[in-house]
């Protein structure tokens, strides 16, 4: 199940098209052959079913409860978890208990060396599980799965081995085993970031001993039990249902969305192959595929050990390493561990010495890795000559030589991702051959476009009759490679080749529009919620929505600010005109703040502090180079150094009365974050020039005023009209807070800035002591005074001019002005004039800002008048 940590993992756009994709135009990132990351168009996804309509934009897989996946039976009915009860065994005859708990006894055991026993777990297993093994057992792998032995006698044979050898490290029942053999099948294997219901067997084991599992595994439940005679097997399966929650959805798109769907519904999808089968960093897996297929071993490596813009600051670290020193065991230590094919290389690199065995070091990759970059060049040609063919014949109806299926035999190999992994495509050798039709004129009456097949390029399959052919060659002849000379020494590089359905429809397709505030709570309930009696939420506010993004997007600028914060030495500050310094973390959380923003909102301008002027220059190439890494480390789809300066500069807006705008202050309160003191977040909507919105995270304010050494770390939230209300940053748990409800002005206490240049303390403790107060004031920096004052810890808050040509910048009070009047009080300058966002970036209108309770605020005004005039 998911965490409140999690956090989107992409990023899309839908047209009617229907497809669905991570990292597309959204990101206006540069084409993949210019070094930048690549983008739906680099990957031959070019076409749409009616581009007439626009596009829009979402999140998808935010949590894994935003993607449900629910296997359809061959009877048409959606498999659901309904109870946890066991089955009742009628007959001892039909299943031994002490069959099912034990295994034959084929081996012996012997006393071998550890090359002996290598040697004969090889003749049992082959040679890439072995290998795989091996690694296990030197501790460069936590675990090694092994596929379903369909010969009873040769699994019985492993089992036995394994049990003899390696007992004391064997576990085959839980995550935790050193060595995990596969003990039940399923139709499928679904997506990695999602929650499944799916049918499985588990061969000779009891139902009680599967329900035990769920008191030990975590994400995983059993239930629905039944003895049943046989496996389940490819062809079991009538397809899946899905629940898919499209989140950040901007208002005002409903009639777009409507309307997509309804195409959607009509006429079907282009069944391209998305962006996971590319990767999303600047170099897509099948770049290296072509390569392979190519023989060029050399520039396949290469490609894979090279640096990459966007990538972490460590990986740049080991890439750039392994680049100028080819030293393979320094590259090593570099490199993460979850980096697997450069580890792999590397390992073989270090342990024979011949960094020039390109082919030998490739050998060593896991199969399924090896095949993922072929699998990828083949699914880039698919995609190419599927655009080709709808923009060439459109996508209305088949033409003459067109191919079709008339093999219906679920096991053929028709290329579906129901069938496959995500990253692995099933060559015809591995599948009884397809039997395709080419079809004529008199043959198009009795088939439809969603008949129509296209294959991926292979020796054993049939192209179109027709011009799409030539296309096939035209592209691949580019790449000196032949559609129809796909057989290669290696042979997991020859590729027998599949066929894929042109266009796809969904059936009992529906759709609504869902309000909500909080980007962490699941808009659709799973099974396990059901079977907790939870009910679905419901629809919130009219900003609900922008409420959601903006605390995801202050959440992860709060983060980098943390993240900074530990590293932070001097030589990461330049200076602004008003001296106050600027750190890596300023420029960071501006460009994911304004990222997020964009993704969710692109037609909405932004208000922002900083900007890049000096930032572009040559001297700012390090500091680049570092809020790049800071940035991507907490963005789900990285960023290049292009799109992150121009994030930056996403918040050049001037401001004004019409329309929507956000105003963001990416670290208010920079001397304090420098100190380790107070500084916030802060970020607001307008609408027309009025707060609608307000968000502000405090990553060092205790969330108990009462406890300060206690935990730190609270987000602060206002909408109009809906009150204010605090949560820790640890927790999705709201709180309502209001402003403390004293009667006297004798009772208030003060709030005001370290710094005496930004406010006069002098001027303040006139004040105070006009007022009778003689509580000492609190001291902090930033718009944490706000959120101070908002929950009760201080009544009164005074910005003081101390110079009358200064203005107010409105990133500075926008959140802060909203939240403390949702808790109960009132924001106004010196004359009591409501504080004016509407003029452009400053408060031009408004001279300093009084806060205060509202049944003392007349008080608190005419001692601030009555000090000011004195001045």
């Amino acid at each position: 199940m998911s965490s409140p940590e999690e956090q989107p993992t992409k990023k899309v756009r839908l047209n009617s098209g229907g497809s669905i994709s991570s990292n597309d135009v959204i990101i206006n990132n540069k084409a993949s052959s210019e070094g930048k990351m690549a983008r739906e168009v680099d990957v031959g996804i070019t076409e749409f079913i009616d581009p007439t309509i626009p596009g829009f934009s979402g999140v998808i897989k935010q949590r894994f409860s935003d993607f449900l996946v629910y296997e359809i039976d061959n009877s048409g009915n959606i498999v659901h978890l309904t109870d946890f009860n066991l089955p009742e065994v009628k007959s001892t005859n039909n299943f031994n208990a002490r069959a099912i708990e034990t295994l034959k006894d084929e081996l012996v055991k012997k006393e071998l060396s550890d090359e002996q026993i290598f040697q004969e777990m090889r003749t049992l297993l082959d040679e890439e599980t072995s290998f795989q093994v091996q690694n296990l057992l030197n501790g460069q792998n936590e675990f090694v799965d092994t596929m379903v032995e369909k010969d009873k006698e040769k699994r019985t044979a492993i089992h036995q081995f394994f049990k003899n050898y390696f007992g004391n490290k064997l576990n085959t029942e839980t995550k935790d085993g050193t060595i995990r053999i596969s003990m039940h099948t399923n139709e499928t294997r679904k997506d990695r970031r999602a929650i499944s219901v799916q049918k499985i067997t588990a061969n000779r084991i009891k139902a009680e001993r599967l329900l035990g599992i769920n008191q030990k595994s975590r994400g995983m439940k059993l239930g629905n039990f039944e003895y049943v005679k046989d496996p389940l097997k490819l062809g079991d399966l009538g397809g899946n249902h899905f629940v898919i929650t499209l989140k950040n959805i901007q208002v005002g798109n409903e009639e777009i969305i409507t309307k997509a769907m309804d195409s959607l519904q009509s006429h079907g999808f282009i069944n391209y192959f998305g962006m996971q089968r590319f990767g999303t960093s600047s170099i897509p897996t099948f770049h290296i595929g072509r390569s392979l297929l190519q023989n060029n071993w050399e520039e396949a490596i290469d490609l894979i050990m090279k640096p990459r813009p966007g990538d972490r600051q460590d990986l740049q670290i080991a890439r750039q390493h392994w680049i100028e020193n080819h030293d393979p065991k320094k590259a090593l230590e570099l490199f993460p561990k979850k980096c697997i094919a450069e580890t792999y290389i590397l390992n073989y690199f270090t342990k024979t010495g011949q960094i020039k065995d390109y082919a030998g070091a490739f050998a060593t990759i896991p199969r399924n890795l090896r095949l993922m970059y072929v699998h990828a060049y083949q699914s880039y040609v698919w995609n190419s000559i599927v655009s080709e063919r709808i923009r060439i014949y459109g996508c209305d109806a088949p033409i003459v030589g067109d191919l079709v299926i008339i093999d219906e035999d679920p096991n053929a190999n028709i290329n579906d991702d129901d069938l496959i992994d995500d990253s692995v495509i099933v060559n015809t050798d591995d599948k009884k051959e397809i039997k395709v039709k080419i079809l004529t004129e008199e043959d198009l009456k009795n088939y439809s476009i969603f008949d129509v097949v296209l294959p991926l390029p292979g020796y054993s399959v049939v192209y179109p009759n027709n011009v799409i052919f030539e296309k096939y060659k035209e592209l691949m002849w580019k790449d000196r490679l032949d559609p129809r000379e796909m057989r290669r020494s290696n042979k997991d590089f020859s590729l027998s080749g599949s066929y894929r359905k042109l266009m796809g429809k969904p059936s009992d397709l529906s759709w609504k529009f869902f309000k909500y505030d909080d980007s962490n709570v699941s808009l659709a309930l799973t099974d396990i919620d059901l079977l907790d009696g939870k009910s679905e939420p419901e629809s919130l506010t009219v900003f609900a929505a922008e409420r959601a993004v903006a605390i995801n997007a202050v959440l992860q600028a709060s983060k980098v600010c943390q993240k900074v914060f530990k590293q932070l030495v001097n030589s990461e500050t330049i200076t602004k005109k008003d001296k106050s310094p600027v750190t890596v973390a300023d420029f960071s959380a501006q460009a994911v703040v304004n990222t997020i923003l964009y993704h969710s909102f692109p037609n909405d301008p932004i208000i922002g502090e900083e900007d890049t002027k000096d930032l572009r220059c040559e001297s700012g190439k390090e500091l680049r180079a570092k809020i790049l890494s800071l940035t991507n480390s907490v963005l789900d789809d990285p960023l290049d150094e292009t799109t992150l300066l121009d994030a930056i500069d996403r918040g050049s807006y001037p401001g004004g009365s019409q329309g929507r705008m956000w105003t963001l202050d990416p670290i208010d309160g920079t001397k304090g974050f420098l100190r380790g003191e107070q500084f916030a977040v802060c970020l607001a909507l307008l609408v027309d020039g009025k707060v609608k919105l307000g968000v502000m995270g405090c990553p060092n304010l205790p969330v108990d005023s009462k406890v300060p050494e206690g935990e730190k770390g609270c987000l602060f939230v206002a909408e109009k009209g809906q009150g204010a209300f605090q949560r820790k940053f640890s927790s999705t748990e709201e709180t309502k807070i209001q402003m403390a409800n004293i009667s006297s002005v004798l009772d208030a206490s003060f709030c005001e800035s370290v710094e005496a240049a930004h406010s006069s303390h002098g001027d303040a403790a006139k004040i105070a002591s006009l007022l009778g107060i003689t509580k000492s004031p609190i001291r902090m920096d930033s718009q944490c005074k706000y959120c101070s004052v908002a929950r009760g810890d201080a009544d009164i808050y005074l910005r003081l001019p101390t110079r009358d040509d200064y203005e107010e910048n409105i990133w500075d009070h926008a959140s802060g002005f909203l939240l403390v009047q949702e808790a109960g009080g009132i924001v106004s300058d010196i004359y009591s004039k409501p504080l004016d966002f509407s003029l452009g970036r400053t408060l031009k209108s408004n001279k300093g800002v009084v806060v205060s309770y509202s049944k003392i605020s007349s008080q608190v005004i005419e001692a601030v008048q009555k000090v000011l005039l004195k001045k």
